[in-house]
């Protein structure tokens, strides 16, 4: 990294130092839920519920790759450049990334839990369904600063935050023996390009036997 050109102009690992800031103080939160659960049949259950989170002082390390992570979009680099700590020809030594106290973080969604079982030739069938639908993922990267949010994409240090992901399975039972089909899916969400833009990270799913 050079002082005086973009920040992200040559790829490179960047070293990085980690300490604790003296004022750290615990996290405190507020949190509330509401739900519904449903059992229209003996072998049937359906439960919904929404779920708010307010987590103050959230405790975190601001990371490089949060800083920059769009070169498009420079608005916290300009706020912390002073963690990029350089030699006198403006070469990046390091990146201060002490753990602090970062601001709020507000957090909500659904949840959605079905389960069903019914007898099969042989044996039983037993199938599930568990799914979280974000509503809500926004947080403060610095005391009252604004809040930035991360639904639906990975710009808070490359962790991903998609709107929609479920778990879904089938077990047969047949006296001791049990056979599951599990499919977890997760939905799609936008990354940024090291070097600037961002692309879609498709939808997908996994099966297990």
């Amino acid at each position: 990294l050079i002082a005086n050109q973009d920040p992200r102009c040559i790829q490179t690992q960047l070293t990085t130092r980690a300490s604790s800031s003296p004022g750290l103080k615990p996290e405190t939160s507020k949190q509330w839920a509401m739900g519904v659960v449903l059992e229209p049949a003996q072998a049937l259950s359906v439960a919904l519920d929404y779920w708010k989170i307010e987590k103050k002082d959230n405790i975190g390390v601001l990371t490089a790759d949060t800083i920059l992570p769009n070169p498009d979009d420079l608005t916290l680099y300009n706020q912390f450049r002073n963690r990029f700590v350089r030699n006198a020809a403006g070469t990046t030594l390091y990146v201060d990334q002490p753990a602090e106290n970062l601001g709020k973080l507000r957090s909500a969604g659904w949840d959605l839990d079905v389960r069903a079982r019914i007898k099969a030739p042989g044996g039983t069938l037993a199938m599930s369904f568990a799914g979280t639908y974000l509503t809500m993922w926004e947080l403060q990267n610095s005391k009252d600063g604004p809040y930035t949010q991360y639904l639906g994409n990975s710009f808070n240090g490359g962790i991903a935050y998609p709107r929609w992901t479920h778990v879904a399975a089938v077990d047969y039972t047949r006296g001791p023996w049990t056979a599951t089909l599990e499919q977890t899916y997760t939905h799609g969400w936008e990354e940024a390009f090291q070097l600037g833009g961002t692309h879609r990270i498709p939808s997908h799913s996994r099966f297990n036997l």
